[in-house]
């Protein structure tokens, strides 16, 4: 049965791109077919506005996105946020001052843009694995000589800090450790980090901030996801939809479930039920 769908949030891997980290031609087409019918795409990501524009190249049709876990809608049109939920100056310089205690990059999303520490960007073999994630972070980051006296002289609130570790034994200690800060949400999206947000930031609150901005329902909003951080967005959304690629706890969470990502398990889902 069609539904009356005008708001589709998608998180980007294992959900709309690919094992290759593509997105198909089919999907695509659907895509730009959803908005030559006036129907809003959106990309959902913990990445920072400015952290993904290859998805904006393959995928042209995309205006708004979800940006650094919810913590900031943007409007690429507009060059302007929408809806933001950000951590406080004061409460990001206790983190940031807290995290020196260990050997971690502890990174910055102010504004839709990545902040790294000089320092820790001249060492950043020591933080990844890969020459992939390095040359992405080199990409998407502006250099700063001091986190703290950035953040304080800034004065504007943090989206999203981010932990990368070299050793992987501090990861749990560290996300332990941070729980001391009742102001925090904590979560990991990849094997060597820890994401902190606001605490009442998730993808699914933002989704319907960002609905009942444009003026649509509950009802009238989708989101496909496949990991841990997309349960808040799918249990908002009023079609959750998780890729037959999820983690099982977003399965049971999810009104439906779709193909593949790469299966092309998107596009399948909105031509059945919004197309």
């Amino acid at each position: 049965m069609k539904k009356d769908i005008r708001v589709i949030a998608l998180d980007l891997d294992g959900t709309l791109f690919n094992s290759q980290k593509e997105v198909s031609q089919h999907t695509k087409d659907v895509l730009a077919e959803c908005s030559r019918r006036g129907i809003i795409v959106m990309p959902a990501t913990g990445r920072p506005a400015t952290g993904f524009p290859h998805v904006l190249e393959a995928v042209p049709s995309f205006r708004y996105a979800l940006t650094s876990n919810g913590a900031l809608v943007y409007d690429f049109a507009e060059k302007k946020g929408i809806y933001e939920d950000t951590i406080s100056v004061e409460n990001a310089l206790k983190v940031v001052e807290f995290t020196r205690k260990y050997d971690v990059m502890c990174d910055a999303y102010i504004g839709g843009y990545g902040y790294s520490e000089k320092d820790k960007l001249a060492n950043i073999a020591n933080y990844f694995q890969t020459q992939k994630m390095i040359d992405y972070v080199l990409s998407t980051r502006i250099p700063v000589d001091d986190m703290v006296k950035f953040i304080r002289e800034n004065g504007v609130g943090v989206e999203k800090l981010v932990c990368f570790f070299g050793d992987l034994s501090l990861q749990d200690k560290l996300a332990e450790d941070l729980k001391c800060f009742d102001f925090l949400k904590i979560t990991r999206a990849l094997v060597n980090n820890v994401e902190l947000n606001n605490a009442t930031c998730n993808k699914g609150e933002s989704l319907l901030q960002f609905a009942a901005h444009m003026g649509f329902t509950r009802e009238q909003t989708m989101a496909c996801g496949d990991g841990n951080n997309d349960l808040d967005m799918i249990r908002a959304a009023g079609f959750g939809v998780a890729m037959d690629n999820a983690a099982p706890e977003v399965k049971e969470a999810a009104d439906y479930i779709t193909l593949s990502n790469d299966d092309d398990g998107v596009a399948a889902v909105i031509e059945k039920y919004v197309l």
